[in-house]
Formats: C-alpha cells, sequence, structure tokens
C-alpha cells in the first residue's frame, strides 16, 4: 500500500485471502499512473497484465486502514498503537515481541 493507493499485487493478496468483498467493495480501480517530475515532465505508465490482474485501487487510507485493523481485531489481533517496535525473536512459545514501551510473549 502506498498512500491513497493499492497496487495490483496488493488486490491480488486481497482478492487470494477471500477478503474482496469485506475490503475492496466501495474503491475505484486504476490501471496506472501519470507521473510528473517537478520540472513538469510526465511519464504515463499502464499496469502490466498478470494472471489477469492488471488494476490497482483508488483507496480511502483511513477507512481501508480501520477495516484492516477490525478485521484482525476480530480475528484475535491485538494492537498497540503509541509503541515502537524494538525487537522480536521467534522461540518455542512462538514470538516475543518487545516495544520502547512493553515485552509481549
Amino acid at each position: 500500500v502506498c498512500g491513497e493507493y493499492l497496487c495490483p499485487k496488493g488486490v491480488q493478496l486481497i482478492e487470494n485471502e477471500g477478503l474482496a468483498q469485506r475490503l475492496l467493495t466501495p474503491y475505484l480501480p486504476i490501471f496506472g499512473m501519470n507521473l510528473f517530475s517537478p520540472k513538469g515532465r510526465q511519464v504515463q505508465s499502464h499496469f502490466p497484465n498478470s494472471n489477469g490482474m492488471h488494476r490497482g485501487l483508488s483507496l480511502n487510507r483511513r477507512q481501508f486502514d480501520h477495516e484492516v485493523v477490525k478485521l484482525a481485531e476480530s480475528h484475535g489481533a491485538e494492537f498497540h498503537f503509541g509503541e515502537s517496535l524494538e525487537n522480536f525473536v521467534q522461540n518455542e512459545n512462538g514470538v516475543t515481541i518487545k516495544t520502547n514501551q512493553n515485552e509481549y510473549v
């Protein structure tokens, strides 16, 4: 994901997981982009058609991220906003995550 955009591979991954109906429905498809240099030069691009996937999506990033968080929470994920990841280590108990404020096992 980049800004207000989801690339074709991101769309494909979400569809492959069966989450398109829940996460992608409200957004408009895009099939390429125009890039502009600071001097006004323009480059037009079109997404390659790989495995039938050649569209990205124009997103409302705040809405999209909120839906992803809700979906993850509905499957047991916990979020600790305001903490910075310092390290994580896989061990016999799973994964230990260390942030600037806590350690989670």
